[in-house]
């Protein structure tokens, strides 16, 4: 398993690029007038081809959506989530101590969903 990035280098990326985006929107601005501006170019493109605002509308939606819950990401290590559900039931009736299948994980997946 790879080693992830840390959050610092993503949070640099992405506000570098908006800054640059927005000095070279200044600067169209500035030197050629507002037809030249970033903003300018996404209007005429969503009018000319709406796809561009879906796409748009899309990444908005994956930026500020409703984020995954802790319980969704124990889930995609089976070992780590049957581990979890065998120490602790938090009084739901989720099964024996005995070890599961991945059927039988799925299943306690569905109940726990239930029981948020």
């Amino acid at each position: 398993m790879s080693k992830k990035p840390p959050m610092t280098i993503t949070a640099f990326v992405v506000t570098t690029t908006f800054i640059t985006l927005g000095l070279y929107d200044l600067f169209m601005c500035c030197v050629y007038g507002t037809d030249a501006s970033v903003s300018r170019f996404m209007q005429n493109s969503g009018v000319t081809n709406p796809f561009i605002i879906l796409c748009i509308g899309y990444c908005l939606g994956h930026f500020w959506g409703k984020l995954r819950s802790r319980t969704y990401d124990i889930v995609a290590d089976l070992d780590e989530f049957q581990q979890i559900v065998n120490e602790s039931t938090n009084g739901h009736n989720l099964g024996s101590k005995r070890t599961k299948t991945k059927a039988e994980v799925y299943e306690l997946i569905k109940e726990l969903r239930k029981c948020r």
